[in-house]
């Protein structure tokens, strides 16, 4: 992406630089050369480059749990991924490009309804993402959309637009087609636009001309700002991240021991966290490459011993994390396991695990297996 971007902008210099855009392209360069020379620096000090060209394709191949299709599927969904995702996106959304069309085609009628449409449309959309979501990310979607309106509308900053709004969405497209994350992935690079949304909205509103429609769109703005913004805060400081319907105060339980000592959870999680210290701290000495197959990626922090996994997070598809990390122990043959963890819940792992010549030497209190050589 960041290779692309470069080439865009520049181009787009080219296109829009009428002055000093040689200047401008040479300075550019050298800031992009300069990281890139710091990049090669720290990834050399490292490998050598056929051992970079070897593991490149690992590094970019395999698979993610829940991805479907390829690359060409990942695009044809982008669109369809953020109407279907809740119950009001897809009615609001072609309110904003209804008023694109309706602003930009009915000269003679003033472009404040238009806009105090646009913005009580943000409003709505943020009030029912606050309701039925609550994710931060998903509510500068709509300031974003209003953004889009207020450049088509009033025509103000467009190099704003082509050299940012229009990278960042660029970079929501490759965010979904990397990640199995869906609208949230595409809402999260909306934290590169919403400033030049909110730009766009701003000089939007000046242009104004009666002190009325000045007033009404400035307050107006001011609402949908200060309920994003407010919202953001109140979910940030009351819920908890990935568990829908769960607040701060339903964490009352604390951990004492651990990596996670001082947090506080609920007796769920607490339960579940000690289940798989007791049997780590009993069971794993700290000279160990310790190999953990589980989706409870916090397991490699109990001791210090070695992760011996190209991650801490193991893919629930055996034959494709077992390949990875065939391929993983091919190019770091020193970062084979002296001692596999087997979750009582990847037991499907055991087969693949014991044809590499692991057996179980202790099945734990809590049905995790040890296995060594």
């Amino acid at each position: 992406y960041a290779v692309l971007l470069y080439f865009y902008i520049v181009v787009m210099m080219f296109i829009m630089r009428a002055d000093r855009k040689w200047t401008q392209i040479i300075f550019f360069t050298l800031g992009n050369a300069t990281m890139l020379v710091i990049l090669l620096a720290a990834i050399f000090s490292r490998c050598s480059l056929s051992q970079l060209l070897e593991v490149i394709p690992i590094m970019v191949g395999g698979e993610t749990e829940g991805h479907t299709g390829g690359f060409a599927y990942k695009i044809i969904s982008y669109f369809p991924v953020i109407f279907n995702i809740n119950n009001f996106n897809r009615f609001l959304i072609p309110v904003f490009f209804i008023c694109i069309v309706l602003v930009l085609t009915l000269k003679k009628v003033p472009k404040v309804y238009f806009t105090c449409i646009a913005l009580a449309n943000t409003f709505i959309w943020i009030v029912l993402s606050l309701i039925m979501e609550n994710y931060i990310n998903h509510l500068m979607v709509a300031v974003n959309l209003c953004g889009l309106y207020f450049l088509a509308a009033y025509r103000k900053c467009r190099d704003l637009f082509w050299f940012m709004w229009l990278p960042g969405f660029f970079l929501s497209i490759i965010m979904h087609v990397q990640s199995n994350n869906g609208y949230y992935s595409i809402a999260t690079a909306g934290a590169v636009t919403i400033m030049c949304s909110m730009i766009f909205i701003c000089n939007g509103i000046k242009e104004e001309t009666t002190d009325v429609s000045l007033r009404l769109c400035s307050i107006a703005f001011v609402v949908v700002i200060a309920l994003q913004v407010g919202g953001e805060l109140y979910i940030r400081s009351t819920g908890v991240f990935w568990e829908d319907g769960l607040t701060v105060k339903d964490q009352t339980e604390l951990i004492s021991d651990g990596p996670d000592k001082g947090i506080f959870v609920t007796k769920e999680k607490k339960d579940l966290y000690y289940r798989y210290y007791n049997d780590v701290k009993k069971y794993v000495s700290d000279d160990e490459k310790v190999l953990f197959l589980t989706d409870k990626s916090w397991l490699y922090l109990f001791g210090s011993y070695e992760n011996a996994g190209y991650s801490p997070w193991t893919y629930g598809v055996v034959d494709v994390a077992v390949g990875m990390l065939e391929q993983y122990y091919k190019v770091n043959p020193d970062k084979e396991p002296t001692l596999v963890f087997v979750d009582s819940e990847f037991t499907d792992y055991l087969p693949r695990m014991e044809a590499a010549g692991y057996s179980i030497q202790t099945e734990t209190e809590n049905g995790n297996l040890i296995m060594t050589r």
